[in-house]
């Protein structure tokens, strides 16, 4: 079961939406150059972005729930496989082991573990992110935290381990885009992608 949540985090969803659209391989485009759903949105468009993102999240998710069914309630497994969809998506096999950045997937992992504060996440993130104008910073700095809220919540010790190290694995990943995430480039482009829709 944790091998195939790597399986299932291995599928190159933004990769595939990007080629099937454009015949061109997303990591060699963009800000970030990687397969991840941001990357795509900036460079393919909303909808291939959208796409993307339903994909990367249901890649944390699916296993998750699964693993969650087949085996009671298993914390421990289920937490591996998430990690393990988490590293698929990062390390993808199918494609020589260049992914995104596993933030979506991580997402999907955590919203099959604790909804409530991932439900919280998205609106402060949907609220904050027009203030602040670094979307990915801020991203990063939620994910961090979430251990906190966890705790904070009541949830057991086995997943808020879990969710310090989805934080950890994330901002390791992030650092050779810290500063690109300070300077708020993303949003920027963003905001640019949004203006050329509009006419």
């Amino acid at each position: 079961m944790i091998i195939g949540s790597y399986f299932v985090g291995s599928f190159p969803s933004g990769y595939l939406v990007y080629k099937i659209k454009t015949g061109r391989d997303i990591r060699k485009e963009g800000l970030r150059k990687n397969t991840g759903a941001t990357n795509v949105f900036l460079v393919g468009g909303v909808v291939p972005g959208i796409i993307t993102l339903i994909l990367d999240i249901a890649k944390g998710t699916i296993p998750v729930l699964i693993i969650n069914y087949l085996t009671g309630g298993n914390e421990i497994i289920i937490i591996f496989g998430g990690v393990m969809a988490i590293v698929g998506h990062v390390f993808p096999i199918f494609i020589g082991f260049k992914g995104g950045t596993g933030l979506a997937t991580a997402m999907g992992a955590l919203l099959a573990l604790m909804p409530s504060i991932i439900i919280s996440y998205t609106a402060i993130f949907l609220i904050v992110t027009p203030i602040i104008k670094r979307p990915s910073l801020l991203g990063l700095i939620l994910m961090t935290i979430i251990p906190v809220f966890s705790y904070m919540l009541g949830y057991s010790k086995l997943i808020i381990g879990i969710a310090t190290v989805m934080g950890l694995m994330y901002f390791i990943i992030s650092l050779n885009h810290l500063r690109s995430m300070i300077k708020g480039n993303e949003y920027k482009e963003v905001l640019s992608l949004l203006d050329k829709l509009k006419h």
